[in-house]
């Protein structure tokens, strides 16, 4: 009797230990880790009781807690209890001197740990891509708006599947960085954008690409996954192709912010106002040409005048050009030194960076040195603003109403821009007897969407100041002098070919153009507009082999289409644009009187041993170079 009173003490006890360490640890028992513990570390029956410890003060106090034994909440497992189960509480009995207890009956095995499930198996990495050139920096990341789109979920995030393309409109305005808020361009509408993933923006170009570049079946197929954004992808969806020369076959492959595409859309450009020339031995850096609303034109800077020093950084290097190009344009009232053409003393200029309206047709005059003809002379610079239509109609009208027998289009400087305005122009040109029954372009695509032919265009747009449909001025020539560089390109390379195509004569006198007979339908994505090379334009002939370019019949490196016409080489910025003596138009003037080009070099606009950059290795790679854009489908 004794022994089961002493039993059922000493279990009491211990259930009352139990019970305060559970309250102690928030009402549960430790769960037994597998992973880390011994069969050991599990409860067993409780060995003989030494001298109890000091216990800490328990939360609740002792006396709420003794009722609750019989049921504990939560209860104790059986594991964690030895068995028989603790009776219900007594009335405590005046304590006996403790006596041995009863050996302890054996623990019950702990139940035996699940093993742990097999780690899948690593996938195989993919091979290694092969190094790719060193490409321009990209653009800073966007700051992300300050609150994102709540009407829609992220869609799940797209699937690779080597040779598998999904429609480009599945991944469509899917952004990384939604826009929010009114478009400040168009009809003012909501920005497209819904919220998805960097891979939602790059599966959109994979897609896009494969469905409209012009040689798609050229484009590796390389998981989107490993580029860390959409641009780095981007410049890998091109062909490695070369032309007959050996130059890149897309050399053109571009993107852009989609708000300075509109912005030069519309004609504005930020800056000084100045166009660069950059030789060297001795290294030197002189104005092109000057914008007619800018700082420049307003602090009288010239054509040929040269930059000595910007904030007293000597033009030396071209460290020290990058400096005019790219932090010039950032600093507060900047400090030029100027030496003035024709001039040996310098000046000082302050000027800001601005934004500034572009004039496209920068020159227009009529010229009379030559014996019974006069000749107009046009200076285009872009045909890359849509207000190009309302300069080119009154140019064309002033020159009209002079009556002139031969033009000489400048386009030195023009490197392209809407094919529409090349259209425009070619009829300009030649007028409504010669364009009859002609197309202009013909459009020529991967075969998965329609191409298109295009009549000449003999009537406003009216995406310019001017009104739809108003009847377009007209020369009626049968021949035209072109002058050109290498900056000469795209839609001026089509307006040269397409006036090849309808029987205008072009007198081609400078260097080789630079060899695009290719367009793009700009796609405009979260936030950034791409330029992948969608389809080629062939003239009413279907000729649109000139990949190198268009050269005169004299150069001495036999490249490209060869027209008639003289080769000049280097610009000469010492005289002013449209001045009879100024090397390229006095080449042009010779031809003119004798069908034939000089026996010498009219002029010698460079220092003996001095080289001139051309083009401008900067400038010529801006983004918005080298772009025949037809911009609706």
């Amino acid at each position: 009797m004794k022994a089961t009173r002493y039993r059922k003490i000493i279990f009491s006890t211990y259930g009352m230990v139990l019970i305060l360490l559970l309250a102690q640890c928030g009402g549960e028992a430790n769960p037994v880790d597998t992973a880390n513990d011994s069969p050991t570390s599990s409860i067993s029956t409780p060995a003989p009781l030494p001298t109890p410890p000091a216990l800490p003060t328990p939360t609740p106090p002792l006396e709420p807690i003794l009722p609750q034994i019989p049921t504990p909440s939560p209860a104790p497992t059986p594991s964690q209890i030895p068995t028989p189960p603790p009776e219900p509480p007594k009335p405590p009995e005046p304590p006996e001197p403790p006596k041995p207890p009863e050996p302890p009956e054996p623990p019950k095995p702990p139940e035996p740990p699940e093993p742990p499930e097999p780690p899948e198996p690593p996938e195989p990495p993919e091979p290694p891509e092969p190094p790719e050139p060193p490409e321009p920096p990209e653009p800073p990341t966007p700051t992300p708006p300050s609150s994102s789109p709540t009407t829609s979920l992220t869609p799940p995030t797209p699937t690779y599947r080597k040779g598998v393309f999904a429609p480009s409109t599945d991944f469509m305005h899917l952004c990384q960085m939604p826009r929010l808020g009114t478009q400040p361009w168009g009809n003012n509408a909501d920005y497209p954008d819904r919220q998805g993933t960097v891979l939602h923006e790059q599966h959109y170009l994979r897609s896009m690409s494969h469905e409209r570049y012009l040689w798609y079946r050229e484009i590796p197929d390389r998981n989107p996954a490993r580029y860390r954004t959409a641009i780095s992808y981007f410049r890998t969806l091109k062909t490695t192709a070369t032309t007959v020369s050996g130059k890149a076959r897309d050399q053109f492959h571009f993107y852009q912010p989609t708000e300075r595409y509109f912005n030069r859309a519309a004609g504005v450009t930020g800056g000084f106002g100045m166009s660069y020339t950059v030789s060297e031995n001795p290294f030197s850096v002189k104005v092109r040409y000057v914008e007619t609303h800018s700082p420049a034109k307003a602090a009288n800077i010239r054509r040929g005048d040269e930059i000595k020093a910007v904030n007293r950084i000597n033009m030396d290097t071209y460290g020290d050009y990058f400096y005019l190009v790219y932090d010039a344009p950032s600093l507060s009232s900047p400090q030029f030194t100027i030496l003035p053409r024709g001039s040996t003393m310098t000046r000082t200029v302050v000027m800001n960076s601005t934004s500034i309206q572009v004039t496209p047709v920068l020159v227009t005059a009529t010229i009379t040195a030559v014996a019974d003809t006069t000749v107009g002379y046009l200076v285009l610079n872009s045909f890359g603003a849509h207000e190009t239509e309302a300069q080119l109609f009154s140019a064309i009208t002033q020159l009209k109403d002079a009556q002139i027998d031969e033009l000489v289009l400048d386009l030195r400087y023009n490197s392209g821009g809407f094919l529409y305005l090349s259209n425009q122009l070619a009829y300009m040109i030649a007028g409504d007897e010669r364009t009859k029954g002609f197309v202009f372009s013909r459009i020529l695509t991967n075969g998965k969407f329609p191409g298109r032919t295009s009549s000449l265009l003999n009537y406003t747009l009216g995406w310019s100041s001017l009104s739809v449909g108003l009847s377009l001025p007209s020369l009626n020539l049968s021949r035209v002098f072109v002058l050109t560089t290498a900056r000469t390109c795209s839609a001026s390379e089509t307006l040269i070919n397409g006036l090849r195509g309808i029987n205008v004569e072009v007198i081609q006198i400078g260097g080789t153009t630079c060899g695009k007979p290719y367009g793009f339908f700009v796609k405009h994505n979260c936030g950034t507009s791409y330029y992948t090379i969608e389809f080629a334009v062939a003239n009413h002939n279907h000729f649109s082999n000139y990949a190198d370019g268009f050269s005169p019949n004299n150069t001495m490196v036999d490249m490209g289409v060869n027209l008639p016409g003289c080769t000049v080489s280097g610009d000469d910025v010492d005289r002013s644009l449209g001045d009879p003596m100024e090397r390229h138009l006095a080449t042009a003037l010779y031809y003119l009187q004798h069908s034939s080009c000089p026996p010498t070099p009219l002029a010698a606009p460079l220092a003996i041993g001095q080289t001139e950059l051309y083009p401008d290795p900067i400038l010529s790679n801006e983004p918005w170079r080298s772009a025949l854009i037809v911009e609706f489908e």
